[in-house]
């Protein structure tokens, strides 16, 4: 008769631990899928917060009729947030983004066939390692097709 009690405690004591595990797996599943649906919501606010951030900024650019100066003046705030990516290894940008943006101006209103020629100066990335090769820069130009569209054509040798 005792044998028969400790065979079912046993069995009991088995089954508990069973019915636990499975309930602890079930929780961990549910409380998973809650944390990806969560997730995957602020996402989305995030994403229509940005559109929502750019497109009043888009109407504000245009109700403010910009000029060449303000279209250089974003590029100049623009360039160190393109610059923070871990990918990036050389930016090369006109030496004088002002000259850039006034003869894009003047390309715009009287275009010619001969490119415009800028200096233009690379910039490595700040991430890159200190053992990296530098650059031997060879002459470069900049044709301007419009308001700040570059076609840049360099030699760059390893």
């Amino acid at each position: 008769m005792r044998a028969e009690r400790d065979r079912r405690a046993a069995i009991l004591t088995a089954e508990g631990t069973k019915q636990s595990a499975i309930l602890t797996a079930e929780g961990q599943r549910q409380a998973a899928i809650l944390a990806a649906e969560g997730d995957a919501k602020a996402a989305i606010l995030r994403a229509d917060g940005e559109a929502q951030a750019i497109q009043k900024v888009f109407d504000a650019i245009h109700k403010g009729n910009p000029d060449q100066k303000l279209l250089a003046y974003q590029y100049l705030q623009t360039l160190p947030k393109i610059a923070e990516g871990s990918s990036n290894k050389l930016w090369i940008i006109p030496s004088e983004v002002g000259e850039a943006s006034r003869a894009s101006a003047e390309r715009s209103v009287a275009p010619t066939a001969d490119p415009v020629s800028l200096t233009c100066s690379a910039i490595p990335n700040k991430n890159r390692p200190r053992n990296y090769r530098q650059f031997e820069r060879g002459p470069a130009t900049i044709s301007l097709a419009g308001p700040l569209r570059f076609v840049l054509s360099a030699s760059i040798r390893v």
